[in-house]
């Protein structure tokens, strides 16, 4: 992308069940971590300069960041492995008790990104102290139509949210953040990708990459 192609398909491809499945499907449950299950088949494009001029900045909106209340529910299967994929009809429910049962003892805080909405309060700062879970959505992604500029001012957005949160959350906690990459035109935005190179510092590492997919059974 730095020589100048654009993302134009970003495929992800499932693999498990592999011989040594079963002796980590153990382990990744005493250790906490995830069965790596997917791999990226990453398609780029070298864009005409009609492309390039496509591209016109929309600045008239805010972002600001809700506090949702969660209850986690167990979940009817507990994910073990980088590749989820969830009942459409309760995809965000599913991912939510998946996260929340697995990165949280119960000390967490559940923040989304949305536009034009209430604008979310700091005055529960000393009840955040010791959080072992901030979980950051962003509902946006999927309720509107996404401009660069949006991506930037996003990811720029979420940047202070995350450290100004950061000294809340104990060390050995956990941050999860939920996006999903967006086509923007004809190209893939990987934000994603954006938010690993944005949030990795010596202060965060990143653990695991989840690659959420509702099941919609097209093909049985």
């Amino acid at each position: 992308m730095r020589e100048g192609f654009e993302f134009y398909e970003l495929v992800i491809k499932r693999q498990h069940n592999c011989k040594t499945t079963g002796f980590w499907y153990e382990k990744s449950l005493k250790q906490n971590f995830l069965l790596l299950a997917h791999e990226y088949l990453a398609i780029f494009e070298k864009p005409s300069k009609e492309e390039n001029k496509k591209e016109t900045a929309k600045n008239n909106f805010e972002f600001i960041t809700k506090e949702l209340k969660l209850t986690p529910e167990l979940p009817e299967r507990f994910e073990t492995t980088s590749v989820w994929i969830l009942p459409s009809d309760n995809f965000d429910k599913r991912l939510n008790a998946n996260v929340l049962l697995r990165y949280s003892q119960g000390n967490y805080l559940v923040l989304d990104f949305s536009i034009n909405e209430s604008e979310f309060s700091s005055e529960r700062a000393e009840e955040l102290m010791e959080l072992d879970l901030l979980f950051i959505k962003s509902s946006f992604l999927s309720e509107i139509h996404v401009s660069k500029s949006m991506v930037e001012k996003f990811l720029d957005e979420l940047k202070k949210l995350v450290y100004n949160k950061l000294p809340f959350v104990k060390d050995g906690g956990y941050l999860v953040v939920q996006v999903k990459d967006v086509r923007i035109g004809k190209y893939i935005e990987p934000i994603a990708k954006r938010v690993i190179d944005t949030l990795s510092t010596n202060s965060l590492k990143i653990k695991e990459i989840v690659i959420a997919v509702p099941d919609v059974s097209i093909y049985s």
